[in-house]
């Protein structure tokens, strides 16, 4: 049970954490918004394709705010005009926020699955063994401590993997 509880953990983990927000052009709080994630660093932006012209690349870095729209770049240092109906998404990445999520996530089932499994074990040696007679109060205090430390090792490691990926945060722009 323990292995199955840690897969499933470090798919989730390794998938990452996304959250889908929709921003509409006609709200009057989305050039505030989309200003405010420029000030977030590593936010990218995609392009509709404008017709007869090349297609844009897949994402673009945000440089900075500009009326209207936004300041972005492919990569090659020089900025571009971006008009704000012609942006289709935008993402961001906080990794302090995936630390946050991987070490919850990993964290909490650790605890849990250290605490069942220090007190199944510890039980059960009792019974094959009864001239060592472990109280149910030693087993649950055991219990507890180990749970605690798989749970601070499982805290420490779920916080690398989710810094690592970080949460991103999805604003689709529609009309």
């Amino acid at each position: 049970m323990g292995r199955g509880v840690a897969l499933v953990t470090a798919l989730a983990l390794v998938a990452g954490c996304t959250t889908t927000h929709v921003l509409h052009l006609r709200d009057p709080e989305t050039p505030r918004r989309m200003n405010e994630m420029v000030l977030s660093p590593g936010t990218v932006a995609a392009l509709v394709p404008i017709p007869g012209e090349p297609p844009p690349a897949l994402k673009y870095d945000v440089v900075g705010p500009a009326t209207g729209g936004l300041l972005v770049s492919d990569g090659s240092g020089v900025a571009t005009f971006a008009r704000t109906d012609l942006i289709q998404r935008l993402e961001t990445i906080d990794r302090s926020r995936g630390a946050r999520d991987g070490a919850l996530a990993v964290g909490v089932p650790a605890f849990f699955v250290g605490l069942g499994l220090t007190f199944l074990l510890l039980r059960s040696a009792d019974n094959t063994q009864p001239s060592d007679s472990l109280s149910t109060r030693d087993a649950s205090g055991a219990a507890i401590a180990v749970g605690a430390v798989m749970m601070a090792v499982g805290a420490g490691v779920g916080a690398l993997y989710g810094a690592a990926g970080g949460h991103r945060d999805i604003y689709i722009v529609q009309p």
